[in-house]
């Protein structure tokens, strides 16, 4: 027997991001954002700690990141329910979401090493 529960997360509008939202869900979809976050932070061996800052291109957020992230959403098909432009920033390293059709999920980034080995090359690629 399945059991339809309603409930209201944290919501939070920053210019056209919108991290909560008022949900009609079945909560086997649901999955909790903070929850997400520290596990793709663990396994590229970093945790919360070495968040620096968190927000959009265009502003940075001030807030707890924990008490932000702390919200259940639905990351299956269908709506996106975080916004795509939301980042989360260390030192040498970014998350930032990623979506098809409305699942979405955390993409794990690095900043480029500069390689010693160096090449003369003069063209990428000439059609002429």
């Amino acid at each position: 027997m399945l059991i339809l529960k309603c409930y209201l997360t944290k919501s939070v509008q920053v210019g056209i991001v919108w991290v909560g939202l008022i949900d009609w869900r079945f909560n086997m979809y649901l999955k909790n954002l903070l929850k997400e976050t520290k596990q793709v932070l663990s396994r590229n061996g970093l945790a919360i700690s070495d968040v620096e800052w968190f927000g959009t291109d265009d502003c940075e957020f001030t807030c707890d990141l924990e008490d932000f992230l702390d919200i259940n959403c639905d990351d299956g098909y269908g709506s996106v329910e975080v916004g795509a432009d939301f980042v989360v920033v260390g030192s040498d390293f970014w998350l930032e979401r990623n979506e098809y059709d409305g699942s979405e999920w955390w993409e794990f980034k690095r900043m480029p090493v500069k390689p010693s080995n160096k090449k003369t090359v003069s063209k990428l690629i000439d059609y002429r």
